[in-house]
């Protein structure tokens, strides 16, 4: 009788311990659950804060680039250089090339708002791919325009 008393007592205890286990689980994955996702809200938020960073910086670099393109149109018009034909070329090329990348510009900054809704790690990824890409080529580009500048516009 006293072993029976004890096996019944035994495997109360054990369905306790098995429920109390269960409610755990249950209570350990709806935790992680939400540590993933206040994790994803954070990356989210660090992404749209260094996109439009980015993309004002580069607004303002389009911006200024296109007016020392108009001030370099003036001097082309006031000069007597020989070579104002070839200039006036390169003036074109190079404004072509700013309405170029003002699109792609606007282009990415339309496809990440639209992007946000389904964010994931890709997102951040492009970002990172395109401002490295973009940057670049709005460097070479505000050399090629100063070079013009320096070189044959007095």
């Amino acid at each position: 009788m006293s072993f029976s008393i004890l096996l019944l007592s035994c495997n109360t205890g054990t369905k306790k311990e098995l429920t109390d286990a269960e409610h755990n689980l249950k209570k350990v994955n709806r935790d992680l659950q939400h540590a993933a996702k206040d994790s994803t809200n954070a990356a989210k938020e660090k992404t749209i804060t260094e996109w439009k960073a980015f993309n004002e910086k580069s607004e303002k670099m389009v911006s200024v680039l296109n007016a020392e393109l108009k001030q370099f149109q003036k001097k082309i018009n006031t000069s007597d250089q020989k070579e104002t034909i070839w200039l006036k070329k390169e003036l074109i090329r190079n404004r072509e090339k700013l309405k170029i990348m003002r699109s792609k510009l606007r282009d990415r900054n339309m496809e990440f708002e639209n992007g946000l809704l389904k964010f994931d790690d890709s997102i951040a990824s492009k970002n990172e791919s395109f401002q490295r890409e973009f940057n670049y080529d709005m460097d070479e580009l505000s050399k090629a325009v100063k070079d013009l500048f320096i070189n044959n516009v007095k």
